[in-house]
C-alpha cells in the first residue's frame, strides 16, 4: 500500500513513535469481536476548533482525554492542529503539517465559518476528521484493551457547535453531515485520500442518508454530552449515533 509505504517514510524521517501508527486504525472492534458480548457505548466528544481540535472518549464511569503525541502542538499532546496535509503520492492526506507535504490546509474550520460550503471544503474537512476517528478509535483499542476488550463497542459522536451555528439548521446539519461520512471513510480499509472522499461523496444519497437516520432525545442520559438532537445510524453490527451540542 502506497500509503502506509509513505507513512513508514515520513514516520522514520521525523522520528515518529509506534502510538502515531494509530492513525491507521480502520477497525471499531478488538480483534476478538465477538456479537455476543454486552454492550459497552462509547461516546467520542470532538471539539472541532478553527486552530486546534480536542478528543475526549467516555462512558458513564470515565473518560478519556486522547493524546496526539507527535501530531500535537509543542508540549501540549491534547491540542491537535486543525491542518491537513496533502502527500504527494495520491493526494493521500495526513495530521497536522508535514515536512514534504504537496499542499497543507490549514483553514479547516474557517472556510466554514466564512459560508464556503463547496466540495474541496467538505472533502478537506472530512479527510481531515476520519483521520481523528481513526487515531482515536485506535488509541482507545490499543491502551483500553483490558477495560473493554470483552464488550461489543458500540460508538457514539458528539460534534460540538458554537451557539451561533447550533441555531443555524443549514450549518449545523451540514456538520453532521460531514461527520457521518468522516467516520464512514474512517472504517473503510486503506488510505484517506481526496480522491477516495471525493468518491464517496459523490456516490452517497445525502437526502437518502437523513431519511434513515431517526432522531433521538434523551439527555438525562447523556448528560453534558447532550444538548438537543441527537442522530443515529445502524452500521452492520455496531451503531453510529451523532448529536450535536451548544458549545
Amino acid at each position: 500500500m502506497v500509503w502506509r509505504i509513505t507513512y513508514e517514510r515520513i514516520k522514520e524521517k521525523l522520528g515518529w513513535g509506534k502510538s502515531n501508527d494509530w492513525i491507521l486504525t480502520d477497525r471499531t472492534q478488538f480483534d476478538e469481536e465477538n456479537l455476543s458480548n454486552d454492550k459497552q457505548q462509547l461516546v467520542i466528544g470532538l471539539d472541532f476548533g478553527t486552530a486546534f481540535t480536542k478528543v475526549v472518549i467516555g462512558e458513564q464511569r470515565i473518560r478519556y482525554a486522547i493524546p496526539f503525541t507527535s501530531f500535537s502542538y509543542k508540549n501540549n499532546p491534547y491540542l491537535l492542529p486543525s491542518i491537513l496535509s496533502i502527500l504527494d503520492e495520491n493526494d493521500e492526506c495526513i495530521l497536522g503539517e508535514t515536512i514534504g507535504a504537496k499542499t497543507v490546509i490549514d483553514d479547516l474550520k474557517m472556510r466554514l465559518i466564512n459560508g464556503d460550503f463547496s466540495d474541496d471544503t467538505k472533502i478537506y474537512i472530512v479527510s481531515y476528521l476520519s483521520l481523528v476517528l481513526r487515531y482515536s478509535r485506535g488509541w482507545l483499542l490499543d491502551t483500553q484493551k483490558k477495560t473493554y476488550q470483552d464488550k461489543l463497542l458500540i460508538w457514539y459522536v458528539n460534534i460540538g457547535l458554537p451557539t451561533d451555528s447550533y441555531d443555524n439548521t443549514k450549518l449545523s446539519d451540514l456538520y453532521a453531515d460531514l461527520i457521518q461520512t468522516a467516520w464512514t471513510v474512517s472504517v473503510l480499509p486503506g488510505p484517506v485520500s481526496l480522491g477516495r472522499v471525493r468518491d464517496y461523496i459523490n456516490k452517497v444519497d445525502i437526502k437518502k442518508i437523513y431519511e434513515e437516520l431517526e432522531i433521538i432525545r434523551n439527555p438525562t442520559y447523556y448528560g453534558a454530552y447532550l444538548a438537543g438532537g441527537v442522530l443515529k445510524l445502524n452500521k452492520k453490527d455496531y451503531d453510529l449515533i451523532i448529536s450535536k451540542s451548544k458549545k
